[in-house]
């Protein structure tokens, strides 16, 4: 009896050790199931541009004449910012100004894509006829660290928004040990660092102003407190637990091999 007691004393440590409960690790709990549909109004705000962004500008003229101009000028990579990294692509520089061929210096820090765009497309209509202007967001990263399976910084590409879903997809998902509960998302802004919460287990995190994330972004996800708790505790615990499946192995061969 002492041997099987203690056997099922170590069956009973590795389970309580290694098993993470379902609830844990799903998301979207509490959704409707009775619905056939759901619908959830994000609430998300406007990125605004800030110094260290890169534009991507474009501006073409119906009028043959004028897109020569145009598009000379574009091709003069001197004219470009000092910070351009390719074609068509302008940094905002620490004063919050662009500086763009034929324009000079606009300021565009503090301006949402949109607010850009209408400066931009206000003063090429100022002194061209018939042009159609094209601005995005030409590079823009979110990093994403802790308990998932591919930490790092992700381009958001042409993008001004990314959904923290998609950003996980991207990092290969989170680990079944990470804290869904209390996802930490840091964000500079008017050179301070703010950090929201945002919790993925709950159908609400749909309308969380924060389920868009923003250029430069930071996503930190914690491990759950018993792992964490097991971890610092007990760093040697996965090689014990490799050694108590073994051992259990074993005790089990043993008392069998007794009947």
């Amino acid at each position: 009896m002492k041997k099987k007691n203690i056997l099922y004393l170590i069956i009973l440590l590795l389970v309580i050790y290694s098993c993470i409960p379902s609830k844990k690790v799903r998301y979207l709990q509490n959704l409707n199931q009775d619905s056939l549909t759901n619908k959830y109004l994000s609430t998300t705000e406007e990125y605004k541009l800030q110094f260290g962004d890169n534009l991507y500008v474009i501006a073409e003229s119906l009028d043959p004449e004028t897109q020569v101009v145009l598009s000379g000028n574009v091709q003069n990579q001197a004219n470009q910012s000092v910070g351009a990294k390719y074609k068509d692509v302008y940094l905002i520089g620490d004063d919050g100004f662009i500086n763009l061929p034929h324009l000079g210096k606009l300021q565009i820090a503090g301006k949402t894509l949109i607010q850009a765009y209408d400066t931009i497309n206000l003063k090429y209509a100022h002194f061209f006829n018939q042009v159609k202007v094209n601005v995005r967001l030409a590079d823009g990263f979110v990093t994403i660290l802790g308990e998932v399976n591919k930490p790092g910084r992700y381009e958001l590409s042409y993008k001004d928004r990314i959904s923290i879903y998609e950003l996980i997809g991207l990092a290969g998902d989170l680990k079944k040990q990470a804290d869904r509960n209390k996802i930490k998302i840091v964000r500079r802004n008017n050179n301070e660092n703010q950090v929201f919460l945002i919790d993925l287990t709950k159908v609400e995190a749909l309308e969380n102003p924060n389920f868009y994330l923003q250029p430069n972004d930071l996503v930190y996800v914690e491990p759950l407190k018993a792992v964490f708790w097991a971890q610092e505790s007990f760093p040697f615990m996965s090689t014990v637990s490799i050694v108590l499946a073994t051992i259990t192995s074993l005790l089990v061969i043993f008392t069998y091999s007794k009947q």
